[in-house]
């Protein structure tokens, strides 16, 4: 009796302090309401009352009138105890469901646990408490032994349930460890891959073209196989003609890939160019490196990049990313994928195709497979040429395959139904003219969907065409031109849109620019046309790309096709640039749009209180986002109609377009939004139409508006925006003029035309508008200065622009010796950019003296090379022919080798030791070892200088002796011992 009795107090004690621990979880995470302390309050005085039973037991007996009376007490038999105990435990037990959570619910409590309890729950926890404590001392009194059987039974559930409870927890808080460190990974990998495009989920979107069990005979291919589970080929070139379905077969075989070999012996990759979205080579490796983070992780080299890059402020290059890829996969020990569609569709400026495949070749890895699909284009397999050949075309049996579920799908099928000769009919002659290609089987399909009877779908499948251009002529005047006149206009239309456009609409966009009429010049709602419209009038040609919510073509062919000179006169497509302009202009030009303009970004759209005028709305701001959602094609039109208007435009519509530039807010709607749009902050002044015409290179505008006197004598010049935006051409005609001053400098500047061109980014262009200036008649700004004092010659030195700085050296005139407002010279400033070649140029020069002084530092070229640190340069400064004075002083009395110990720069005073006094003194007293003994007390990296002083007799006692015992003073003099302090 008495063992039972203490266990059963033992177990209520532990219960007690296991409950007050879990609380205590509770606490840290967030404090539990006063409802809940009072709960563990409660609970304690559990151990109080338990302790009377431990009192009592060893003096009853089973005959004891006890029992009876705590029968009548409970008032149903024997189980009564039990269900009052179980009862009890519905508290704690509601603690450990509210911390055992399985994921996701765990993500949730990252932050805080809550205790979602009401204080009605836990009044009625507390009273079943209290009723617990009333019949336990009824119990006591009367020697209740099987009640103290029972709660030492529900004690013991419960201390098993408060120890899965702090168990829970635990795990809890490892889980929330575990959330914080992936996102941060998440934020770093998302940093890294900025720019990517999401190919998984455009392969996941061909894959569903698909008809099943179509791909088969490439994949079983022995040369598929091979360079699949063999050890080579290791790259495959699989060229196809257009419409053989080659972008579904490379979906296919991704998903081949991977589901056909453990995820943990190869990794997948997938890239598909379209001709619409043009990827650069940053983008698809940016793409290819996001896909192996989604796999693999997050290595340790590209957390290093991360901390790199994003402490300059600074995005990666291609060639960073490049590497941090290949490091990713050579790291990798199972085999490598690569799936790459359509490289026919990436475009080749600049020999693009070739380095990207070069890109993809270069990246390490012990097993990197490479599969390029592609139409057969001679250039393209100039880059395969050692490379296996698979040729790709659609099987028959495939093609029967796609026809037979379009059979069972389309109207077709009722025309069919009970007709197995018709049947075969359609399979063999759409098998047979289709040709290995799916997109003309598709084609045909539709063209024998329109028939009405067997009669004439026999009819047509004897006319069905064998070429994809004849198809698209027979898909236009059997389906488009045959539906009447407001759908065929409709249809054309859409054609020219999607067609010539700069780049894909979306179907909202698409939707706004067909509701512009251009007889009233006006957009209106009323003419917003259905999707399900536009789509059905284009007879399959155009259709809505789901990952990206655009309007399409159904095949790159059908774009060449519309764009084709018999095609475009036929739709007369060769005044649809006008068209676009004039649609962009008049949408732009729509009057609900500039009031909004006037708002700030801290008031909503619904208040009227103006700004002040022409203040700009900040990008990203509620009010620009609001106002791009009203007017859909607001983003395009502001961006593009330039685009659309230069050239033959700008003189068909020149009225229009001036009139449009006239108005101030036109204008301002224009700018704002483009800028906004592409992510860029806006002007904070208005451009006048003349500069707005210079800066968007309108070059016909612009010298419309000069002739009609637009220009305004108090603003900068049309040929200073014209050199600072790199319109050459306008440049050019600016400078023919007789009205132009190529000398005017900027009032507020100071700059010239010649300045804002050699500032440009280095580059062919950049080179071209220097030029152009230069080769003016009237041309004498050569040497002019601007507000701080530095003439054109600066500014390719800070740009790195080798080419202009050049070009400006060999101009005769050039004065290569002038001073800024700080004093130094273009060789300085060349010197402190660390600009070696330049530096070279201006040496070679008989009127630069390398040795002359700053006339305000007194700083020769010497003392900015031993502080830019670069020994190469000081030795060019060196040379015996030079003839530079190592000796010299600044305005403090500092020498070269003073600079150099005061910078750190041991290999700049390895070459100064041997032609200068290496006690010399400054006008403070100081010597070189003075200077790096101060400056080694914030940092130990000048020991090198330190010793290579010492080495050579240059330890000022005094310096030492003035810190007593430190390890400067021990340096300079290693045989002392410490002094007494």
């Amino acid at each position: 009796m008495a063992d039972v009795t203490l266990g059963l107090v033992t177990s209520v004690t532990a219960l007690i302090q296991n409950i007050a621990t879990a609380i205590g979880y509770v606490k840290d995470v967030k404090n539990a309401p006063k409802e809940i302390a009072q709960f563990l309050k409660e609970l304690k005085y559990l151990k109080l009352y338990l302790s009377n039973v431990e009192e009592l037991i060893p003096l009853s007996t089973e005959n004891d009138p006890w029992l009876e009376t705590l029968k009548q007490l409970f008032d149903p038999p024997d189980d009564a105890p039990d269900s009052l105990f179980t009862g009890l435990t519905e508290p704690i037990k509601e603690l450990d469901k509210k911390l055992k959570m399985a994921p996701p619910q765990w993500k949730i409590m990252e932050k805080r646990l809550v205790w979602t309890s009401t204080k009605t729950s836990v009044v009625e926890d507390l009273q079943k408490i209290e009723r617990f404590k009333t019949l336990m001392m009824s119990a006591v009194q009367l020697d209740a032994i099987k009640l103290s059987h029972a709660i030492k039974g529900m004690v013991a559930h419960l201390e098993d349930t408060v120890a899965d409870v702090k168990g829970t927890v635990d795990v809890l808080f490892q889980k929330t460890e575990q959330v914080q460190m992936d996102k941060a990974d998440a934020k770093m990998a998302e940093w890294l891959t900025s720019g990517s495009v999401d190919y998984k989920e455009i392969q996941k979107e061909k894959l569903e073209e698909r008809t099943s069990g179509t791909g088969r005979q490439f994949l079983t291919s022995p040369v598929f196989r091979n360079w699949k589970d063999g050890p080579s080929p290791t790259r495959l070139w699989c060229p196809g003609q257009p419409g053989a379905g080659k972008s579904v077969l490379a979906s296919i075989i991704v998903k081949d890939l991977e589901t056909s070999v453990s995820p943990r012996k190869a990794l997948v990759l997938c890239i598909f160019c379209d001709y619409q979205k043009a990827a650069t080579i940053k983008t698809i490796v940016c793409s290819l490196l996001k896909q192996t983070i989604q796999s693999q992780g997050l290595s340790s080299h590209s957390k290093s990049v991360y901390v790199k890059e994003s402490a300059n402020d600074t995005q990666p290059s291609v060639d960073t990313l490049s590497d941090t890829l290949s490091k990713a996969l050579g790291s990798y020990e199972g085999r490598v994928y690569i799936v790459l569609d359509a490289l026919d569709e990436f475009t080749d400026t600049d020999g693009g195709r070739r380095r990207l495949i070069d890109t993809l070749k270069s990246l390490a890895g012990d097993d990197i497979r490479l599969l390029v699909t592609s139409r057969d284009i001679a250039t393209i397999e100039l880059l395969f040429e050692i490379d296996t050949r698979l040729d790709i075309r659609a099987a028959d049996e495939d093609i029967n395959k796609f026809v037979m579920k379009r059979l069972s799908q389309d109207d077709l099928a009722n025309l069919i139904r009970g007709r197995n000769d018709l049947c075969e009919e359609i399979l063999t002659g759409v098998v047979k003219k289709a040709d290995g290609m799916f997109l003309l089987a598709t084609l045909h399909v539709n063209l024998l969907a329109q028939t009405i009877n067997p009669g004439t779908l026999r009819e047509a499948l004897g006319k069905l065409p064998t070429t994809i251009h004849d198809m698209y002529d027979k898909t236009l005047t059997e389906r488009v031109d045959t539906q009447g006149e407001y759908k065929k206009k409709l249809a054309e239309d859409i054609f020219g849109w999607v067609a010539f456009a700069r780049r894909p609409l979306t179907v909202l966009e698409l939707q706004h620019a067909l509701a512009v009429d251009l007889d009233r010049m006006a957009f209106h709602p009323d003419y917003l046309c259905d999707v399900n419209i536009l789509g059905n009038v284009c007879a399959g040609l155009v259709v809505t790309d789901r990952t990206y919510g655009t309007m399409r073509f159904v095949h790159y062919t059908v774009q060449e096709y519309f764009m084709s000179e018999e095609v475009s006169r036929r739709l007369k497509f060769s005044c649809i640039q006008e068209k676009i302009t004039r649609t962009c202009l008049t949408y732009m030009g729509n009057p609900a749009i500039p009031e909004f303009l006037l708002l700030s970004q801290e008031h909503s759209l619904l208040c009227s209180m103006p700004l002040k005028p022409w203040r700009p709305i900040p990008r990203g701001s509620d009010a620009l986002k609001l106002i791009l959602e009203r007017n859909p094609f607001l983003a395009y039109s502001s961006i593009f109609w330039v685009h659309h208007a230069r050239g033959a435009v700008e003189c068909s519509m020149e009225d229009e377009i001036i009139a449009f530039l006239d108005v101030a807010h036109h204008r301002q709607v224009a700018v704002t939004f483009s800028q906004a749009t592409l992510n860029a902050d806006p002007p904070y002044t208005v451009l006048s139409a003349l500069h707005f015409a210079v800066r968007y290179d309108l070059v016909d505008i612009m010298e419309a508006l000069l002739n009609r006197g637009k220009a305004d004598p108090h603003e900068a010049s049309a040929l200073i925006i014209a050199a600072r935006e790199g319109r050459l051409e306008a440049v050019k005609r600016l400078l023919s003029r007789g009205d132009v001053d190529v000398n005017r400098a900027d009032s507020k500047t100071g700059r010239t035309p010649l300045m804002e061109a050699a500032d440009l980014p280095a580059g062919r262009l950049s080179q071209e508008v220097v030029k152009a200036i230069l080769n003016s008649e009237h041309m004498n700004s050569l040497n002019s200065v601007d507000k701080h004092g530095e003439s054109a010659l600066f500014r390719p030195i800070y740009g790195n622009s080798e080419g202009v700085f050049e070009i400006l050296l060999e101009t005769t005139g050039v004065n290569a010796t002038l001073n800024n407002k700080e004093g130094d010279s273009p060789l300085a400033i060349a010197i402190c950019h660390n600009r070696s070649d330049m530096i070279k140029m201006l040496l070679e020069r008989k009127d630069v003296d390398p040795d002359a002084q700053s006339p305000l530092s007194q700083w020769t070229p010497l003392f900015h090379a031993v502080k830019a640190g670069d020994p190469s340069v000081i030795e060019m400064l060196l040379q015996p022919t030079r003839q530079v004075n190592m000796k010299g002083r600044d305005h403090n009395g500092c020498t070269a080798l003073m600079v150099a110990a005061l910078y750190g720069n041991a290999p700049a005073i390895k070459l100064l030791l041997a032609g200068i006094d290496i006690m010399a003194k400054d006008n403070s007293g100081m010597t070189a070892y003075s200077h790096a003994c101060r400056r080694i007390c914030s940092s130990a990296d000048y020991g090198e200088v330190i010793s290579l002083l010492e080495e050579h007799g240059g330890r000022p006692m005094a310096i030492a002796d003035s810190l007593p015992n430190s390890w400067i003073w021990k340096m300079a003099v290693p045989s002392r011992k410490p002094k007494d302090s």
